[in-house]
């Protein structure tokens, strides 16, 4: 009887064991996948911005457009900085989440009394910056193998 209680709790551990590897299996897997849907916005934002900031100096409707982008992406990045990261991603994620911090810093330096001052944004680094962020895509994607 002893012997069967033993092969059981043997058992019982391993079951338990492959679990949680499995577990941190789909968290990386998922968060490959947030990752990457969020590089790929910044990196959309990156290409799109110098075009839309040139026309948003004239235009309001390309300026209102701009602040409703730069607005997203700010909620994007503080959604991306408060996920967890499985063990595997936790270096690639501190870096995103290091130029995160220094994009949205640039971002908040863009508004003057709550006005989003085009010119400033003209001669800002925030599109090197996104650029910056963006360039993690590949060390992300590398985790899903």
């Amino acid at each position: 009887m002893k012997r069967f209680f033993m092969m059981f709790a043997i058992f019982t551990l391993m079951i338990s064991s492959a679990c949680s590897v499995v577990d941190e299996v789909n968290k990386s897997v998922n968060y490959v996948d947030e990752s990457t849907s969020y590089l790929t916005s910044v990196s959309d934002f990156a290409e799109q911005a110098p075009d839309l900031i040139q026309t948003a100096v004239t235009d309001e409707t390309s300026r209102d457009e701009l602040e409703k982008q730069l607005e997203s992406l700010r909620q994007q990045m503080e959604e991306f900085n408060n996920l967890e990261a499985p063990t595997i991603a936790e270096d690639v994620h501190q870096d995103i989440v290091t130029q995160n911090e220094a994009a949205l810093e640039k971002i908040d330096q863009l508004y003057k009394d709550g006005e989003l001052v085009v010119e400033e944004l003209q001669n800002s680094e925030i599109v090197q910056t996104l650029e910056d962020i963006s360039s993690l895509m590949n060390t992300v994607q590398s985790l899903e193998l």
